[in-house]
């Protein structure tokens, strides 16, 4: 009953306790945590469905328009099960996952695996090129492709954000991230996760919408270091970042934030006159004397500041400023 976690490891959020208890609730077992256990039960359990099912729905990892093919690239065997075992196999992939030769897919099939789990090779790449034929054993009686566009061609259409495409769904930015490699997908509330997800979510859902995702990374560039394709990912974050504060037409970006706007535009004039902010600093001296505080932090902030301490305490403006302590300390002679 819950959403995939990761792109590439759905259920890593869960320990093999938690998983042990899935399988004695949902699948009749006896409970352990024991993880060759409960690998053969969930193969066991999984094969009967294989087998029963009149549709297979699987993703495509890369297509080939030179041959015509999907491949299916997976570590676990299910994906080969899906589009072999049911009478009906249906594969989704986005448009920007067509190569156009058999070499441009050899190329990014080993990128992909070699990115996404360091290997050579995944356990298992399927080439799927239509339905079984006449007098073959294997495979399914009809197969259907669709190709996705949901806002692809828009995005291609764009020279700011059309390299987003060049993306072939590796996760390595979703491990190198310091921020999306923490929080995990069920944070998101949008297929698409980690850096990459927090440009191509908003570009597909509307910015307005998942506007969330752009703001939460902090800009290291770690995503732009580890990608395969060199997708500049900090760039496009910062320009979704611009659209949300000054709005864009085209995407149709509302502008958002005047208020804190106005607020920077403030304290940026504060921290320009001396006298200004020292009087600013009083005040605020002044006023966390009637703030609720334990432990020598303040527990909340009045609005419009009150988000800072929702989920956080907020250490105190200090009895001295460091400019009043080096007039008072500094040593004679340093002029």
């Amino acid at each position: 009953g819950q959403k995939p976690s990761h792109i590439i490891a759905p259920c890593i959020h869960m320990n093999r306790a938690q998983i042990g208890e899935l399988f004695a609730d949902k699948l009749g077992i006896p409970y352990t945590d024991d993880p060759p256990t409960l690998t053969l039960a969930a193969r066991k359990a999984l094969r009967e469905k294989f087998l029963a099912a009149d549709m297979g729905i699987t993703g495509g990892n890369l297509a080939c328009a030179e041959t015509g093919h999907v491949a299916v690239v997976s570590n676990e065997g299910n994906v080969r099960m899906a589009s072999t075992l049911p009478k009906v196999h249906v594969a989704l992939i986005g448009m920007e996952k067509i190569a156009a030769t058999l070499n441009d897919h050899h190329v990014l099939l080993r990128l992909l695996t070699r990115a996404a789990a360091a290997q050579d090779m995944s356990t298992y790449v399927s080439y799927v090129g239509g339905p079984r034929k006449a007098g073959e054993a294997d495979g399914p009686e009809e197969f259907h492709l669709v190709v996705v566009d949901n806002g692809r061609m828009k995005i291609l259409a764009d020279p700011e954000f059309r390299e987003s495409l060049h993306c072939i769904r590796c996760g390595a930015c979703l491990n190198a991230c310091p921020v999306y490699a923490k929080v995990g997908g069920h944070s998101y509330g949008f297929p698409y996760c980690g850096p990459i997800g927090a440009v191509t979510a908003p570009l597909m859902a509307g910015v307005n919408r998942a506007k969330d995702l752009c703001r939460g990374e902090t800009l290291c560039g770690a995503c732009r270091d580890i990608c395969p394709v060199q997708n500049d990912l900090p760039r496009m974050l910062l320009a979704l970042r611009k659209k949300l504060a000054y709005g864009d037409p085209d995407w149709e970006v509302r502008a958002e934030g005047g208020a804190e706007r106005a607020l920077f535009a403030g304290w940026s004039a504060i921290i320009r006159d001396r006298r200004a902010y020292d009087a600013a600093l009083v005040a605020a001296r002044l006023g966390q004397a009637v703030l609720p505080g334990e432990d020598g932090m303040l527990r909340r902030l009045p609005p419009p500041f009150s988000g800072w301490t929702r989920g956080r305490d907020m250490q105190p403006v200090a009895k001295e400023s460091f400019a009043a302590w080096w007039r008072k300390n500094r040593r004679k002679g340093d002029g």
